[in-house]
């Protein structure tokens, strides 16, 4: 790693120092750990000042030991599903013989493919037989390591909202079906006296009865079954509160319309020819 990498990919240094321009070949060997690195090591313990050991012949010396100066926040790096590794950073000045290849992190306020013109010819005016390939935005990096779930997503969303829309088709169908067969039972009270807005409250209650505990059975048997989508989602909790608010208020209102506009119909037909409705 080379001086200002941490603060260019925004990872935070909890304690300590991170790599600086003064470590050199001639300057002592440092090394910065991740937190993960650090609770695996040393527990509660400071790790500054302690030393690591690396297997022998890593960076073309025997077991070479490297002083911790400084403690940074863990990252994911291959995985965005897998916990975080310990890691331990080391400065790429200490180690030529090691360097075959070089990674360069760019930060900018805007896009940052608009630099790379800048940045080749700034290499090549360096060198011009340094190649440059593989220049990706970092948003399009973590892109790529999504694809998967991106997919997923895309399916399950899709087929979540085939199911929703099956569901409203169905429960309007149910309840609009079982409201007109209460059509001669509200002609009849229509017939005693009733105000229409009576038998509306009264059999709109009832469906949104209905289709309340049919919410609750289902949001219930939803939070029992989160556990096992657990590890499809990234980013949502199973739990998650807006999207079973959301399954739930547009059920419920799927449900009072098809009470609401059957027990309108029905309140508005003549009581004699309600009557003789079978």
């Amino acid at each position: 790693m080379g001086p200002s990498f941490f603060e260019t990919m925004g990872i935070p240094v909890t304690l300590g120092r991170g790599i600086e321009s003064r470590d050199t070949v001639g300057s002592p060997k440092v090394a910065v750990v991740n937190e993960a690195f650090a609770r695996g090591a040393f527990g509660g313990r400071n790790p500054i000042g302690h030393r690591v050991r690396f297997r022998s012949g890593f960076g073309g010396e025997s077991n070479p030991e490297y002083a911790i100066v400084g403690v940074v926040q863990d990252i994911r790096f291959t995985s965005l599903r897998r916990a975080p590794l310990p890691a331990v950073y080391t400065p790429y000045a200490q180690m030529p013989k090691l360097l075959q290849s070089l990674t360069f992190e760019l930060r900018t306020a805007g896009d940052p493919l608009a630099l790379v013109p800048s940045v080749r010819r700034a290499v090549h005016d360096i060198d011009p037989d340094v190649p440059i390939s593989d220049v990706k935005a970092q948003t399009q990096q973590v892109a790529e390591t999504l694809i998967q779930e991106r997919l997923l997503g895309r399916l399950s969303s899709f087929f979540g909202g085939l199911a929703l829309l099956l569901a409203c088709v169905g429960l309007y169908g149910l309840m609009s079906y079982a409201v007109s067969q209460r059509t001669r039972e509200i002609g009849i009270r229509m017939a005693l006296g009733s105000r229409q807005r009576d038998a509306l409250r009264l059999v709109a209650g009832q469906g949104l009865k209905l289709t309340l505990i049919g919410v609750m059975i289902g949001v219930a048997s939803a939070l029992a079954l989160t556990r096992f989508l657990a590890s499809q989602l990234y980013g949502v909790k199973p739990t998650d509160p807006l999207t079973f608010f959301a399954v739930s208020f547009i059920l419920a209102l799927v449900a009072s319309i098809a009470c609401y506009i059957p027990a309108r119909r029905a309140t508005k037909v003549d009581p004699m020819v309600a009557l003789r409705c079978e």
